[in-house]
């Protein structure tokens, strides 16, 4: 599709995804379920934290820098000298 539809799909899709997500949560906790939460193994749980640790400093450094980095190679970046001064203030505050 077009930029124009893929936006107006993604501001219509993002928010009613996260509305489900809280209704659902609201409704774990008002019918006291949330010990199903306990049958989710740690590994599992384990590893969606550190796949979101690991987006969100990628997400950051790629803000600081102001590339893209949507690969493992992309961290080369800092071995730039400009790259890794404006990532610096990032990765110190992270």
């Amino acid at each position: 599709g077009t930029i124009e539809e893929v936006i107006s799909t993604t501001l219509v899709v993002l928010p009613l995804g996260t509305a489900a997500l809280g209704l659902v949560l609201m409704l774990l906790g008002k019918f006291r379920l949330l010990d199903i939460v306990s049958y989710l193994p740690m590994p599992v749980i384990g590893g969606y934290l550190a796949f979101i640790g690991y987006f969100c400093l990628e997400a950051g450094v790629a803000l600081c820098i102001g590339k893209s980095m949507t690969t493992i190679s992309d961290w080369a970046y800092l071995l730039e000298p400009r790259s890794l001064l404006l990532a610096t203030p990032g990765l110190l505050a992270a």
